[in-house]
């Protein structure tokens, strides 16, 4: 896929692909799969996550919405999970403090 991980349409884009079993299905899941794993890509999937669940609020294309938020919120349930397993019980308290911050 054209560009990097820091493009919030990117990732979308690859998600809808993805979930719409489009054309460019597999460059889509290949891109997802480094998108998960990158150690970087925290703020915008949490941006792709929040204009997902803004657009379910707003009732706008509420199909496309679903799907990325579904699939948004996996990722993150990923990235959370594999994180929390490597971290040590010292700086379990600055991961929490983290993920308050950003998404409650």
């Amino acid at each position: 896929m054209e560009g990097g991980f820091s493009d919030p349409s990117i990732v979308r884009n690859a998600i809808l692909t993805l979930m719409n079993q489009g054309s460019g299905h597999h460059d889509a899941n290949t891109f997802l799969v480094g998108f998960e794993s990158a150690d970087e890509t925290w703020q915008v999937l949490l941006h792709v996550l929040q204009e997902a669940l803004q657009g379910l609020v707003q009732q706008e294309q509420q199909q496309q919405h679903e799907q990325v938020a579904f699939f948004a919120s996996n990722l993150l349930y990923s990235k959370i999970f594999k994180y929390w397993k490597s971290v040590r019980c010292s700086k379990l308290g600055s991961c929490s403090l983290f993920l308050q911050r950003n998404l409650l």
